[in-house]
């Protein structure tokens, strides 16, 4: 069976909470956001927000410490002067 790609997508719930997540190649969905939270509640829910990489919970400085190397930009080798 040929390897299916990931697939990032966010989903809004009736009840104002945005999840980005991210469906793996075995059909698993997980909450997963580099650039901020994955789970952002409505101000009327007074909730922290979450944060997390590959389905995995961290707290916000664990979180910024190993999703900084994800959202670097890596160096384009075939670019020509």
């Amino acid at each position: 069976m040929p390897k299916k790609d990931n697939v990032y997508r966010t989903i809004k719930t009736i009840e104002g909470i945005t999840i980005h997540v991210y469906e793996d190649d075995n059909g698993m969905v997980k909450p997963h956001s580099v650039t901020g939270p994955a789970i952002l509640y409505s101000k009327a829910q007074e909730k922290q927000d979450e944060y997390y990489l590959y389905g995995i919970k961290y707290e916000y400085s664990k979180w910024l410490e190993l999703s900084r190397p994800l959202r670097t930009p890596e160096p384009k080798d075939d670019l020509q002067d």
